[in-house]
This record gives structure tokens, sequence and C-alpha cells, in this order.
């Protein structure tokens, strides 16, 4: 099996492992740091069964963003929860937009699973217009996400976030600036801009 078919395979159950404690932390924690306009063009990089959008609409119904994951079972789930959303089947390496696309882009629970972190970095920063803004988030500790994954083990055992300076660093070097990284016992997120 590989990553691809991993999260196919989960996608039927995803939903059932939400919990009233991260959507909290998404409502209080993440989706302040957007500082949201009426007019902003939203990215959600590994938007799974789209958890982020859920919680993102139940503010700000008519906000345009779009969803993109490289597992298509979770697309069609997303796209049944909502109909109105722009999903795209495709991975964060090769994202299928022009350069300067989004305000903002939102990684919620995910970069770990990528495999090749820096491509995607890269990725993003191309797909953000001029002062756009990154927030990669969990709604774990840095601890607590790499210790869930060593627990599940198989393909994601060894899925971890990189240590706090090697992600600045990564995001430095492919141009992003203002990297503010908060990592505590609640939530691990990093908030950066073109």
């Amino acid at each position: 099996m590989n990553r691809k078919d991993f999260f196919n395979k989960c996608a039927c159950s995803w939903d059932n492992d939400k919990n009233k404690l991260d959507l909290h932390k998404i409502k209080t924690a993440v989706i302040p740091l957007l500082d949201l306009k009426d007019d902003d063009t939203i990215l959600d990089v590994a938007c799974g069964t789209g958890i982020f959008i859920e919680t993102l609409k139940e503010k700000y119904k008519d906000i345009k963003v779009t969803g993109i994951d490289f597992a298509q079972n979770m697309i069609d789930k997303a796209m049944r929860k909502f109909p109105d959303t722009n999903f795209i089947v495709t991975d964060v390496i090769s994202l299928p937009f022009e350069n300067n696309a989004f305000n903002k882009v939102m990684c919620l629970n995910a970069f770990p699973h990528f495999e090749d972190k820096n491509k995607a970095v890269k990725e993003i920063y191309r797909v953000l217009k001029k002062d756009g803004l990154f927030i990669l988030a969990h709604t774990n500790s840095k601890l607590n996400t790499d210790t869930h994954h060593r627990n599940v083990g198989g393909l994601i055992g060894k899925d971890i976030l990189p240590c706090n300076e090697k992600i600045y660093e990564m995001l430095k070097n492919n141009g992003l600036k203002n990297i503010e990284i908060t990592d505590n016992d609640n939530v691990f997120i990093i908030k950066a801009c073109k």
C-alpha cells in the first residue's frame, strides 16, 4: 500500500476522528490568524474531507475557498459535504494554479505527510499573492503530533514535523518572511507572509 492508498482507505472514517476540541482550536487559534476579508481567495492544501472548510464556512459562508488533496476518496467526500466549493485532486508539489493565485494558503494537520516538504513550500510560495499569508497549523503540539504518527505506525509512523529551525529555514529559503512559530501544549502553528 502506498501513501495515497492509505489516505484513500482512511477517507470513509476520517470525519469520525475529528473532535470538538480540535474544531474549537481551529475556530479560536487558527482562523483568527487568517485575518479574513470578504474578497480573499483561500487554498486549503491537503484538505482531506474538508474539516477546515467546514469550520471556516460556519462564520464565513460566502468566502472563496479551493480545497486540494491527492486522495480521490477524501475529495469525493468533501465534494458531497460542500457542493458549492471547488475541489481538485492534485499533489501539493505540482499545484495546477497560476502564480499569485491566492491571498491565503492553509495547511492543517498535513505537513508531516508531505514526502517532499521543500517542494511543497516552494509551490505554496508560488501560488501565494504578494503579501499573501501562509498558515501551517496542527491542532496538537509538535510533540503530540509526532507521537501520534509514531503510534499509528506503518506508512505514517515516520511522518514527523521537522524541528522548528529546519521549518523556519525551509520557509525563509523559499522566500517567505515574517515567520512566526507557536509551539505549545495545545497547537503547533507557523504563520508566514510572501
